[in-house]
């Protein structure tokens, strides 16, 4: 039988009869098409069965691209044979001041100094599978294995890409330094927006003694992007061409900015972090995430090297989120506000949940925030007693940024990569497929001097809030 039906498969050209044309216009009434998604009860005259399926043949992607990855693929990749990678280091030049000496004298003695540093290569990566039914059917878009695989990919970068700005090997083990943990230069903007004239500045602290460094790039976040144009472009003249705009063209995009020190290319990256709350739910492995940590001991204040000012006394509210290489557990809200004083800190303790953390995500309000409010401030090793202390001095403000004003080039810094991506099939113990996706290497920042981070980096006053 072919896809279509007619009354002569049955032998009769009219096997039900004549039919009037109103008993006719009954049975259009009374067959409909509907418009559900999933299947309705079987009843007469619904249509649902015969409906054809509708799929629009372009994957339309939610997630991020590879156009959002923006300091990975400027990384200079350097191929490594061993887990332990050396490098030499020179400091200085002389260490003396014996310069000038008397006529017939013998000039003074110096020589250069050099350091021996070494790096670990960490491993990262990612399993993926799909069953062997899923293998033999006609999926929309591409193939089961070709979906794992390039999603598979495409998170791994994004982890990658986040781990070489805020990586910590001190609070997990497993991972490499990124910037934030590399002993790059640091300015602290106390929550005011970045501008051209902090950029320019910034490079000059690099260009001068003892640092001797050319920025080239700036990493931010998209919203100081954003900000940062705001400022330049107003207070800027451009060249515009002898036609002038076209086409009803007005404005302009800019990607590089000039300081005295030369151009800078406006790096925005969407993997910055600036301003997350915490996610309400648990993340990862579901049997080897951590808890949620106890509260061991309630908020208190007290003074002792406080950067609470008089300006940001008042009452401050805290969540806190154990983590570890397997993903985040249930935010723990700390219980009720703590009023703060100029001059004081903010202590409370965390006790130990199973599995156990490596380290806690502390996340707090503005001054006089609302339960809920809270947004991403610091993050704090775990003690290996099971009791941790959070100290809260102020130093890192909530719901602020971080941007990297770099020199990006070799002298800088460079990715030591012992194995490049790859996939590895693993052997069937079920009736699924399994392969791993893998990359061993490190980030290695050679002369941090040559680097600044702008912390506490916060937006103009007049930027627009898009927040749900």
């Amino acid at each position: 039988m072919n896809g279509a039906l007619d009354y002569s498969q049955y032998g009769d050209p009219m096997p039900f009869g004549p039919y009037a044309d109103s008993d006719i216009g009954e049975l259009s009434k009374a067959l409909t098409a509907g418009s559900d998604i999933n299947a309705p009860a079987t009843a007469p005259g619904v249509g649902f069965p015969l409906r054809m399926e509708s799929l629009d043949g372009t994957l339309y992607n939610l997630s991020y691209r590879m156009e959002h990855l923006k300091l990975w693929p400027q990384l200079l990749k350097n191929d490594v044979f061993n887990t332990i990678n050396e490098h030499n280091t020179l400091t200085a030049h002389g260490s003396g001041q014996a310069f000038f000496h008397t006529e017939g004298d013998l000039p003074g003695e110096d020589d250069s100094t050099w350091e021996r540093n070494y790096t670990k290569v960490k491993a990262m990566g990612t399993t993926r599978r799909y069953s062997i039914m899923s293998s033999l059917m006609k999926m929309a878009h591409n193939n089961a294995e070709t979906h794992q695989t390039l999603g598979g990919t495409m998170w791994m970068l994004e982890q990658l890409e986040r781990s070489l700005f805020e990586g910590s090997e001190t609070l997990m083990s497993q991972g490499f330094n990124g910037y934030d943990n590399q002993g790059l230069l640091t300015r602290d903007l106390r929550g005011r927006p970045l501008t051209g004239e902090e950029v320019n500045h910034g490079c000059g602290r690099i260009y001068e003694a003892p640092n001797y460094g050319l920025a080239t790039d700036l990493y931010m976040p998209v919203g100081v992007d954003t900000d940062l144009v705001d400022d330049i472009a107003p207070n800027a003249r451009y060249n515009v061409s002898q036609s002038g705009y076209q086409n009803g063209h007005a404005g302009m995009q800019i990607k590089v900015y000039d300081t005295q020190r030369g151009p800078i290319a406006l790096q925005p990256d969407v993997f910055i972090r600036f301003g997350e709350a915490a996610s309400s739910v648990a993340l990862g492995n579901a049997a080897k995430r951590p808890g949620t940590p106890t509260e061991a001991v309630a908020l208190a204040a007290s003074g002792s090297g406080s950067q609470f000012t008089a300006a940001d006394a008042g009452a401050y509210r805290y969540k806190a989120v154990a983590v570890n290489e397997y993903g985040k557990g249930v935010p723990l809200t700390v219980t009720g506000a703590i009023t703060v004083a100029e001059g004081e800190v903010v202590t409370f303790s965390l006790g130990d949940a199973n599995p156990i953390a490596k380290y806690y995500e502390i996340y707090r309000t503005a001054k006089g925030g609302a339960a809920g409010t809270e947004l991403f401030q610091m993050k704090v090793a775990r003690n290996s007693s099971g009791t941790t202390v959070i100290t809260d001095n102020n130093t890192y403000l909530p719901g602020k940024g971080t941007c990297y004003l770099i020199q990006q080039n070799k002298e800088f810094n460079k990715f030591n990569r012992l194995l490049r991506f790859m996939k590895v099939r693993l052997g069937l113990v079920d009736s699924s497929y399994r392969f791993m996706l893998l990359l061993f290497g490190n980030l290695v920042v050679h002369t941090p001097n040559k680097g600044l981070r702008f912390i506490n980096v916060g937006r103009q006053d007049r930027s627009p809030s898009y927040d749900a």
